[in-house]
């Protein structure tokens, strides 16, 4: 016995004792939640539920989505700073790797305030972005990625005027390299960005999946502007970045956008998971297991999350994620029990050998 009584596991209350055991309080909660002072709902229910979501026709139903509007009001979300810019964006925006969903859980995210909206030329998402974003574009911050194959300066630009036509719009908010390029100096690239930046057609400069040295490298290329992101996988079981990468983008003020958050579905999560962690923190914070792995990733300082959601009701659920944090005890017992991967330098160097040599054959671009 750890002196909880039966209702204990592993130092993590069932939710009935959640308040009394873990705080040694009937007024300390599990999960603080910022939005609000009014804790009386914190760890009574047994786990999430989400509220009931209305199809909104494609998007086009304007009764649907005041009523979606108004369920919105129920939640919160927090704000970072991107990079040093001043620019706030939410902790949880919207990815579109591999994305089916239409208009509709788009325009549904907008409306409950995820509107970062991540895409990119390789995706094959742009266009539908570009029609959920119709009419709204001023509520959201778009941010999309030029693939390795177009680093020539004019290539980029060339490819970034084709982005834009595809997304509908005038400018892009945030302009990301997709993956380093070992085949073409990184002189090019960067000097594309600038003069589009220059010209008005992008606002902010990202990279994706660069390591220190790129970053390092990518930042002394530039003039004028400064790296304000990098988009990389991090997720309760791949913690690769935080062999380093992580704490220098946290040192340099360069923002972390989280992609696969839930490790491409939170099955992912479970299978690392056989002690069951995950299910029972989640239990014992009133929330859905997605909502405590979100959670649990922006967290980290400087850290935003854009999980994929395909339906209203997953975005709402993954909107559910900001506005509380787990308490200290809860993060460590998910960090030290469930098994996860960080990618060592040896792997890192033969990973990026192989991607030099598949550049150099014209492939992976």
């Amino acid at each position: 016995m750890n002196g909880c009584g039966s209702g204990c596991w592993m130092g993590i209350c069932e939710p009935s004792l959640a308040l009394s055991i873990v705080s040694g309080s009937q007024t300390d909660a599990l999960v603080s939640d910022y939005s609000s002072k009014n804790k009386s709902s914190t760890g009574q229910k047994a786990r999430w539920q989400a509220p009931a979501v209305e199809s909104c026709a494609g998007g086009s139903s304007a009764p649907a989505m005041a009523r979606l509007r108004e369920k919105a009001k129920h939640l919160s979300m927090l704000f970072r700073e991107l990079g040093k810019t001043g620019i706030r964006l939410p902790e949880i925006g919207i990815g579109t790797w591999n994305y089916r969903g239409g208009v509709e859980a788009l325009r549904a995210a907008i409306e409950c305030g995820a509107r970062l909206i991540d895409t990119a030329e390789s995706y094959g998402t742009e266009e539908i972005v570009g029609e959920a974003i119709k009419g709204r574009r001023h509520q959201v911050f778009l941010a999309t990625k030029v693939l390795p194959r177009n680093f020539r300066r004019r290539d980029l630009i060339v490819a970034a005027e084709r982005s834009l036509r595809r997304l509908g719009t005038d400018h892009i908010d945030l302009y990301q390299l997709h993956w380093p390029n070992l085949t073409i100096p990184i002189e090019d690239p960067m000097r594309g960005m600038e003069e589009l930046v220059d010209a008005g057609k992008v606002r902010f400069i990202g990279v994706s999946n660069f390591i220190v040295r790129d970053l390092i490298e990518a930042q002394a290329a530039l003039g004028k502007q400064r790296i304000v992101a990098n988009q990389v996988r991090y997720s309760l079981v791949d913690r690769t970045i935080e062999g380093g990468l992580l704490q220098y983008c946290q040192k340099n003020g360069i923002t972390v956008i989280a992609y696969s958050p839930l490790a491409s579905g939170v099955r992912n999560i479970r299978a690392a998971d056989p002690e069951r962690v995950l299910r029972r923190v989640a239990q014992a914070s009133a929330k859905s297991e997605a909502q405590v792995a979100l959670n649990w990733c922006i967290s980290k300082e400087n850290v935003i999350a854009i999980p994929k959601a395909s339906t209203v009701a997953h975005v709402m659920e993954n909107v559910g994620a900001s506005g509380w944090k787990l308490q200290p005890e809860l993060a460590h017992v998910l960090e030290k029990r469930i098994r996860y991967r960080r990618r060592g330098a040896l792997e890192m160097g033969a990973r990026r050998a192989v991607r030099w040599g598949m550049q150099k054959l014209g492939r992976w671009q």
